[in-house]
C-alpha cells in the first residue's frame, strides 16, 4: 500500500527496504541530521531549540504514519527521532522469522529441544511472498502446507491474515480468508490482537468487511481492551468507525459487560464521532439514540 511518504508501511519483513526509502525521504526533507543526532540536542533555552523542535516533531511524525500500527505502539512514548530510529531497528531484528519444524500430523508435541535447533525455515517464503505482494507464491506456498494459514509466523505471533493485513493488502487478504476456517480469524498475535485489530487501525474498510463477512463475532473478540471499533475510532478512521459501531453489538457495549462503551465514547468525543455517542445510553444510562451513518 502506498503511502504519502513510503511505498510500504514498515511492518514485519520490510524493513531493509523501508530504511532507505524512510532515510531519503528524511534527507529530501532537511530532518536527516535530527534522526542521526551529529549534534547535542539544544538546551530549551538556546535559540536553536525551536528550530530542532520543529524538525524533531516532523521527522518522528513521518516515521510514526509510515509504521503499520502493530510496529507503531512499540515506539509511540520515544519522544527522540533519534531514538526512535534506533528502537526500529532492534525491533527489526526481533521480526525475522522464528525457526520452525516440519509440522508432522499436524502437531509440535513431539519435537525435541535437539530437533528444534535444526529445523527448517519452513515459512521465510510465505513471509516474502505477504511482504512482497505475491499473491500467487502465497497460494503455492499454502497448497503444499495447508496448515500454514493458521500458524504463527513471526516472534510476534502474527499469523499470514496479520502481516497481509498490516501490508494493507486488501486482494491477500481476501484470499487467505478464503482459506481460512471462521474460528482461524480469531487467532490473537502477541499483543493480543487479531488480523480485525490492525485492519482497524489501518483504515482501509474493505480488510474489515471481509473479515467481519466471515466471522460475525470478530467484533468483539476480547483478547485486547481495544476491541477492533475502539482501535479505528483512536486512531481516526471516520468509515471504518462507523462500520464497526454498526457490526458491533450494543449490548456488548454496556457497562455490566465491561469498559468498551466508555472507552468507546470517550474516543469519538475526542474525534467528534458523535455519531458513536449512541453509547451514552449505556455508559451514562439516557440519552437519545442517534443514527449510524451521518454526522
Amino acid at each position: 500500500m502506498w503511502t504519502s511518504i513510503v511505498p510500504e508501511h514498515l511492518a514485519t519483513h520490510n524493513y531493509e527496504n523501508w530504511r532507505i526509502w524512510m532515510k531519503n525521504y528524511l534527507l529530501a526533507h532537511g530532518l536527516w541530521d535530527v534522526v542521526e543526532a551529529t549534534a547535542e540536542t539544544p538546551n530549551p533555552e538556546q535559540a536553536e531549540f525551536k528550530d530542532w523542535q520543529k524538525k524533531n516533531a516532523a521527522a518522528l511524525y513521518a516515521i510514526h504514519v509510515s509504521c503499520s500500527l502493530d510496529v507503531f505502539l512499540k515506539i509511540k512514548e520515544i519522544d527522540l527521532a533519534s531514538l526512535c530510529w534506533n528502537a526500529l531497528a532492534d525491533i527489526k531484528v526481533e521480526c525475522l522469522p522464528e525457526p520452525r519444524p516440519m509440522l508432522q500430523s499436524g502437531t509440535e508435541g513431539g519435537i525435541s529441544g535437539g530437533e528444534k535447533e535444526n529445523v527448517y525455515l519452513q515459512f521465510r517464503p510465505l513471509c516474502l511472498a505477504i511482504e512482497n505482494g505475491d499473491c500467487k507464491a502465497v497460494k503455492e506456498f499454502l497448497e503444499e502446507c495447508p496448515e500454514a494459514v493458521r500458524e504463527k509466523l513471526t516472534r510476534f505471533g502474527n499469523t499470514a491474515l496479520h502481516l497481509a493485513a498490516s501490508n494493507g493488502d486488501v486482494k491477500l487478504v481476501e484470499e487467505l480468508v478464503k482459506l481460512m476456517k471462521e474460528e482461524d480469524l480469531e487467532i490473537l498475535n502477541n499483543n493480543n490482537e487479531t488480523a480485525l485489530n490492525i485492519a482497524a487501525g489501518s483504515g482501509i474498510l474493505r480488510l474489515a468487511e471481509c473479515m467481519i463477512n466471515k466471522n460475525k463475532k470478530l467484533a468483539c473478540v476480547t483478547g485486547t481492551t481495544h476491541i477492533p471499533v475502539i482501535v479505528a475510532c483512536s486512531t481516526g478512521h471516520r468509515d471504518m468507525t462507523y462500520y464497526l459501531y454498526s457490526v458491533t453489538p450494543l449490548d456488548f457495549l454496556h457497562p455490566e459487560v465491561g469498559a468498551f462503551g466508555s472507552l468507546l465514547l470517550h474516543e469519538a468525543i475526542g474525534n467528534q464521532f458523535f455519531v458513536c455517542c449512541n453509547n451514552t445510553r449505556y455508559c451514562l444510562g439516557s440519552g437519545p439514540k442517534l443514527p449510524i451513518y451521518g454526522d
